[in-house]
């Protein structure tokens, strides 16, 4: 009897999943990565480099969750049978982020963009081969339906292509593939906010150690703009205040995903993420002025398509 009872209660303490609030907090989530890709974009107008911004974002990501267990009472480490799961959510997490930023440098964003949103298709691959089943057919349609949405909307200009930026952007897709995956199990089992701690305490040290070797911090220290500046002119706290509006959006982003990985599950949390270069699209036709064609228009209506038929399938 008292093994029932134990049983009953560990059942009883499992949280409830709720699809339907897991792909609303999926598509928050998404919003908020989009919103990052503006912001960054505004602060490397002044100086700002990608590794600033990762490791930026890592840093605030780790003292904001920190002071939050710290003031709800909850632990900021996790069970000694969960860590190593959770310094791999925070490796596969910097690599996503190291090879998605890394390989702009190298081939076209359009196109890597269109390939680093094939982690979506990987993920439902990869928690097929885990859970040992084939995958299912209307979760691949939708899957290659968003994908297909996102291909005509980024439009990816084939030129000459780098090896290295092909393999960084791959990199990146199968990195945040394994993000998900790795959260698979963790993500439900162990309290989030510990375990965000533990993300972006790992990915804050990887990215200060590849800043270490290999340098890429270029923004200069934070000073207020001195009078009778020139119209056009860098300014560092431009660039800082930029960064720092991504690195808020990014603690409410990543919050929001690992609410919405615990609630709908990996593949279909991923496949909501596909609005997030949608929004990329809208924000910096707002922010940037860029000008949206009709077929950016066309393949946002195919992602969002995707989005909604997902949303009327049954958990």
């Amino acid at each position: 009897m008292p093994e029932r009872r134990t049983a009953a209660g560990e059942a009883a303490s499992q949280p409830r999943r709720d699809p339907r609030l897991g792909a609303l907090l999926a598509i928050a989530s998404a919003t908020g990565f989009g919103g990052i890709t503006t912001l960054a974009a505004l602060a490397y107008t002044e100086g700002a480099t990608p590794m600033a911004a990762v490791t930026l974002r890592f840093l605030v990501g780790f003292l904001a969750f920190a002071a939050v267990c710290l003031l709800r009472g909850r632990p900021l480490l996790l069970p000694r049978g969960a860590r190593l799961a959770g310094l791999a959510t925070g490796f596969f997490w910097f690599v996503a982020s190291f090879g998605y930023l890394g390989s702009v440098n190298y081939i076209p964003v359009s196109l890597a963009v269109v390939i680093f949103f094939t982690f979506p298709i990987l993920t439902a691959l990869g928690e097929a081969a885990l859970e040992r089943r084939r995958p299912r057919l209307s979760e691949l349609g939708l899957l290659l339906l968003a994908f297909a949405g996102i291909a005509l909307s980024v439009g990816p200009r084939f030129g000459e292509l780098s090896p290295t930026g092909l393999a960084l952007i791959a990199l990146g897709a199968f990195g945040a593939a394994g993000l998900f995956l790795s959260m698979r199990v963790v993500a439900v089992r162990q309290e989030p906010m510990t375990l965000l701690v533990t993300l972006n305490l790992s990915g804050a040290l990887l990215s200060g150690l590849t800043l270490a070797a290999f340098g890429g911090w270029a923004l200069a220290p934070f000073a207020l703009p001195p009078l009778g500046l020139a119209e056009g002119e860098p300014t560092a706290w431009a660039g800082w205040t930029a960064l720092t509006l991504a690195s808020l959006c990014y603690v409410g982003a990543i919050f929001l995903q690992s609410g919405s990985v615990r609630h709908a599950g990996p593949s279909r949390a991923a496949l909501f993420f596909n609005i997030e270069p949608v929004v990329s699209i809208g924000f910096a036709a707002v922010l940037l002025g860029e000008q949206l064609s009709a077929q950016q228009l066309a393949g946002s209506a195919l992602v969002l398509t995707a989005l909604v038929l997902a949303g009327r399938r049954r958990a």
